[in-house]
């Protein structure tokens, strides 16, 4: 994962997607990536709080414009 958002899978990872193959740019850096359960998808996860969503994983919303200045990083927890 780059922080424009380009994720590459590598061995056993699968590949669900990335910014630019969707012609996107994030307007912040993206600063992590967060793996569904079951590895079904994954969430790219910007400093600004932008959450893009991948494969099965669900989009519930994200943060920019809620005066979020500096997301940091991003922990997976279960449901």
């Amino acid at each position: 994962m780059t922080q424009n958002g380009s994720v590459d899978g590598f061995g056993n990872a699968d590949y669900f997607g990335s910014l630019p193959a969707l012609g996107v740019s994030p307007a912040k850096p993206v600063i992590g990536i967060v793996h569904t359960s079951g590895t079904g998808g994954y969430w790219l996860i910007g400093s600004d709080g932008g959450i893009f969503a991948f494969g099965n994983a669900g989009f519930v919303g994200s943060l920019p414009g809620v005066s979020v200045s500096n997301i940091v990083g991003a922990v997976p927890t279960s449901s």
